[in-house]
């Protein structure tokens, strides 16, 4: 048999040009039509953490302009082009995990539920294609009480338990903030609804809801640590199985490169922006030196990755993409 060489492969892209300047190759353009689908598939992930099996599921995403950074605005713009980030509408990811303990299947946050923006509700559907029934879920646990973290719970109307077999787990300073009375009247009018819709969704869940100090174990390999600033009892959840851990950051960090590379710039949602800028650099400053896996909120999809520090500024490395547990 005649070896392939270069010039018998110049001759049959030659021939493939004419041919299909003669109409040879109608019939493969015509199959080509298709309807645009414009959906992605992935919606969910799972690693392993010890004996831990961990998934995340997507609910979606929310967008904001940049002006959502307490910052200068040109310093804002011009640290997303320098990444060639998109400089007009900033994502959000809403990564919710699942952490199947063998003995508990657990879930941190309930995401937006489809009620914030259009662009978020899909955690059902995709916790269902991951394997798993709201109902098989039977602790919720929130790092706190942001409705892109809890009107996920309940229904489109708020009638009913997304997940009714679950107790959920909250710190006591983030409900206590959250359940007072009078909040509604202490807050600007365009939050006044979010507040109440935020009220009526605790209601919904009061009966199972258990609330704990920052910083206590929550279960065997899951402990909540305290961040606060973002919200007034806002937590981080640490999840270890033998040698291996990992970091829930909830919104420590909002951004993979505003976030790491400003620690002190905060975001129009901190409550207390000095606070949660102290905190977020010591987040990032224990994570880096420790080297922790970190699952993030609102990173993109699936979030998992590191900190890694150059002076004082950080940078997020995301974790390689694994196509088996």
């Amino acid at each position: 048999m005649r070896p392939i060489d270069r010039r018998m492969m110049l001759g049959a892209g030659s021939a493939a040009v004419i041919a299909a300047a003669a109409g040879g190759f109608t019939s493969t353009a015509a199959q080509a039509r298709a309807p645009v689908v414009g959906k992605q598939a992935v919606g969910f992930y799972r690693l392993k953490i010890g004996d831990f099996e961990i998934t995340v599921i997507s609910d979606g995403s929310l967008a904001f302009e940049p002006s959502l950074w307490n910052a200068p605005q040109k310093d804002v713009v011009d640290t997303l082009a320098a990444e060639g980030r998109d400089t007009r509408s900033v994502p959000f990811q809403l990564n919710t995990l699942v952490v199947n303990t063998g003995e508990r299947l657990v879930l941190i946050d309930t995401g937006a539920g489809g009620k914030f923006q259009q662009s978020s509700g899909t955690l059902v559907t995709n916790l269902m294609a991951a394997g798993y029934r709201p109902e098989q879920i039977d602790t919720v646990i929130f790092t706190h009480l942001h409705p892109d973290h809890l009107w996920g719970a309940t229904s489109a109307n708020g009638s009913a338990l997304v997940f009714p077999n679950a107790d959920y787990v909250c710190s006591e300073a983030e409900v206590a903030f959250w359940s007072d009375a009078a909040l509604p009247g202490h807050v600007p009018a365009a939050m006044r609804q979010m507040v109440e819709a935020t009220q009526l969704a605790l209601k919904a869940i009061a009966s199972r809801l258990k609330r704990i100090k920052s910083g206590a174990e929550i279960f065997s390999g899951i402990a909540s640590v305290d961040t606060p600033g973002h919200t007034p009892g806002h937590i981080s959840v640490a999840i270890t199985s033998g040698s291996d851990a990992l970091m829930v950051s909830g919104d420590v960090v909002a951004n993979a490169t505003l976030s790491f590379r400003h620690p002190g710039w905060g975001i129009g949602f901190d409550m207390d922006q000095g606070q949660a800028a102290k905190t977020r650099s010591a987040f990032l400053d224990r994570c880096a030196s420790d080297r922790t896996l970190i699952a993030s909120y609102h990173l993109p999809f699936p979030a998992l990755g590191r900190v890694l520090r150059n002076g004082t500024v950080y940078r997020w490395a995301p974790a390689e993409w694994r196509w088996t547990v």
